[in-house]
């Protein structure tokens, strides 16, 4: 599950970046950055737990 807090200034929609938590068994906090480097956080997070 990927989660954002949709009220943060600079982040979410009409914006190129965002800040999410990515949640399997752990939460990963991502920080502001491009949505771009947070697919690919994500693609990997998928990549690492298909078994």
């Amino acid at each position: 599950m990927v989660a954002n807090d949709v009220s943060k200034e600079g982040a979410g929609f009409d914006s190129d970046s965002n800040e999410v938590l990515i949640i399997d068994d752990n939460i990963l906090k991502v920080p502001l950055t491009s949505k771009r480097e947070i697919a690919g956080q994500i693609l990997d997070k998928i990549g690492k737990n298909i078994k």
